[in-house]
């Protein structure tokens, strides 16, 4: 592959700025074609989330930078791969804002573990408060083969949720229920992580039950949604089913000119 045939440091320079692209966030840039973001897992590969809340300022862009220098050439010794992201364009629900979310891979568990019990990550990673306000992981072992595939020309939620456990099957009820409804109007669930491994830069009071990604033909297609009989038929087993619940909007970031 191209990529392979690049000299090793000329690799290493080229995944880290593709890792403070991820971690930082872009305005959008008018005039560009439909671009696509694919984040492909194998079998029993780790699927890592992250959700990005990126510190202001020239001071905290610094630290990111040095940061991604130091920590990607030791993830990468484990097999890290990162995948893309996309650009949060709207926050609907919830309190908290991330900018980014950003799709990474481990080749398992074990390499993950391993990475992070290597003594000279400790103190690179003890420099994350001074370059974001938060950081948010979610991580699921890869049960199957899997691609997850996003085109510009669409538009993504990405709804948080906390299951409520009084009512611990009503909100997977909702999600099969409102599947008619989501698929009518053009949309799919895209992909549905349950009860992640969850760790953060700001800790909540609990780790959240279901992340599900959602894909729409068009942004106004969720509000034609929510007038649907499909979801007001369905809405009381959110209500029910859930202590918490996050909702965003997501983009694909476009090219950086």
């Amino acid at each position: 592959m191209f990529f392979l045939d690049i000299p090793f440091i000329v690799r290493r320079s080229l995944v880290f700025v593709m890792a403070l692209l991820l971690l930082t966030p872009l305005a959008s840039i008018a005039g560009e074609s439909p671009e696509v973001v694919e984040a492909a897992y194998r079998e029993g590969e780790l699927i890592s989330l992250i959700a990005v809340v990126a510190k202001a300022g020239d001071d905290a862009a610094a630290v990111r930078g040095q940061y991604l220098r130091n920590a990607f050439g030791l993830a990468e010794q484990h097999g890290m791969k990162v995948l893309g992201s996309l650009n949060v364009t709207e926050v609907i629900s919830g309190d908290f804002k991330p900018q980014v979310l950003a799709f990474y891979s481990w080749p398992s568990v074990a390499a993950e573990q391993a990475f992070d019990a290597m003594p000279e990550w400790k103190p690179i990673k003890a420099t994350r408060p001074d370059g974001w306000d938060d950081l948010r992981f979610h991580d699921a072992t890869a049960g199957q083969d899997l691609t997850l595939r996003f085109a510009s020309d669409k538009s993504y939620t990405l709804a948080t949720a906390w299951v409520n456990p009084e009512n611990p099957d009503d909100y997977d009820n909702y999600l099969k229920g409102i599947e008619p409804a989501l698929n009518a109007l053009g949309g799919r669930f895209v992909y549905q992580m349950r009860d992640p491994v969850f760790s953060a830069l700001v800790s909540t009071e609990s780790p959240p039950s279901r992340l599900t990604l959602v894909e729409w033909k068009s942004p106004e297609d969720l509000d034609r949604f929510l007038q649907s009989d499909g979801f007001k038929q369905h809405s009381a087993l959110l209500t029910s089913g859930t202590v918490g619940f996050e909702l965003v909007r997501l983009a694909v970031r476009p090219r950086k000119s």
